[in-house]
């Protein structure tokens, strides 16, 4: 047997036991993926990580909701993003798996306001609140803190330690000219 065909029979079988390590670990079926503990997990992110003032950013809150504790339909995000704006409509998307919904949202961001400017310690968001009702009970609400927006300054620096500043500024008004 050639060293090729070794090597290729060699790769072939470690596939196989990949496979098979996780057909046995996660279960070949959806319906045995375990429910969230309790009756729902909350997770959110920012993307981009540290960004620009004036760049738009990707908030994203994944709900998991245990269906034998929760109707996944009362499910409700409220979400403020005070001093972002939202650009645009969330794009919301649901998927079961087992006794598990997963509820997924992103919502696009942008801030053109002097909160936003660079500052140490970044901007905390207000929470995001998840409104559910358990099925005969009153409405439960879950908060879940967003990350610290980290803006950055798109100046060096050493550009602002400076004095002058090395960029201009034109003051005056430009001479008129009447010339057609």
């Amino acid at each position: 047997m050639s060293r090729a065909r070794l090597l290729s029979a060699a790769g072939l079988a470690a596939a196989v036991v990949v496979a098979l390590v996780l057909v046995a670990t996660l279960g070949g079926r959806g319906e045995d993926a375990p429910p969230p503990r309790g009756d729902v997990a909350i997770s959110t992110s920012l993307t981009p990580s540290p960004l620009f003032f004036g760049d738009l950013v990707t908030a994203h809150a994944e709900v998991l909701v245990n269906r034998e504790q929760l109707d996944p339909d009362t499910v409700r995000l409220e979400a403020d993003f005070a001093p972002f704006s939202l650009v645009g409509r969330p794009q919301e998307s649901r998927s079961d798996s087992g006794r598990t919904t997963s509820i997924d949202v992103r919502y696009t961001l942008q801030c053109l306001v002097e909160a936003c400017l660079p500052k140490p310690g970044g901007i905390e968001l207000p929470k995001l609140q998840v409104h559910a009702r358990p099925s005969t009970d009153n409405l439960v609400t879950y908060d879940q803190t967003w990350p610290r927006v980290d803006v950055v300054s798109r100046v060096e620096d050493a550009a602002l330690a400076t004095d002058p500043p090395p960029w201009r500024q034109q003051l005056a008004l430009p001479a008129v000219s009447y010339r057609l």
